[in-house]
């Protein structure tokens, strides 16, 4: 137990050293490139492409590529089909040939995953959103689950975590 707290309070001292006067955290955003693609498809959607930080994301996205030409949800992941297809787009409507080497590597490994349509419920709202599939492919939320999820109390998630 003593081990325990001596290591909280090294961690607790460590956050507090880097804590700015504010009482934010700044650090490196480390993760997949799933905000990076996110971004472009909406960007795109809003017909907003001629932002000068469109290129930047896209460079971060190819950078990310695995070797197997998909890409993964995180650092050392797997090939993640709903990930690649959104990063394959991504490229695609920032005018990345969909004949070079990257863009062919990632289409046989979204094939070789599943495919387009094995996509999770986001990425198919984006691929319907941008006119790639039907709306009627993107799974509804019927009214009574959003009866089933109205606040009752005691639910954390219904509790401030900043006060």
């Amino acid at each position: 137990m003593r081990f325990a707290k001596e290591t909280a309070g090294r961690v607790a001292a460590w956050l507090q050293a880097r804590q700015a006067a504010d009482g934010h955290w700044r650090g490196p955003l480390e993760g997949d490139t799933i905000l990076e693609s996110e971004f472009i498809l909406i960007l795109a959607w809003a017909g907003r492409l001629d932002r000068p930080d469109v290129p930047g994301a896209a460079r971060r996205i190819l950078r990310l590529q695995l070797p197997e030409g998909g890409w993964a949800i995180h650092p050392g992941g797997p090939v993640d089909v709903s990930a690649s297809v959104k990063a394959y787009l991504a490229l695609k409507l920032t005018g990345h040939d969909p004949r070079s080497p990257a863009l062919v590597r990632a289409r046989e490994a979204i094939a070789a995953a599943g495919g387009p349509w094995a996509v999770n419920s986001f990425t198919k709202f984006y691929l319907a959103l941008l006119g790639q599939m039907p709306y009627s492919a993107c799974p509804a939320v019927p009214p009574e689950a959003l009866q089933a999820a109205a606040p009752r109390p005691g639910r954390l998630r219904h509790r401030r975590a900043v006060r």
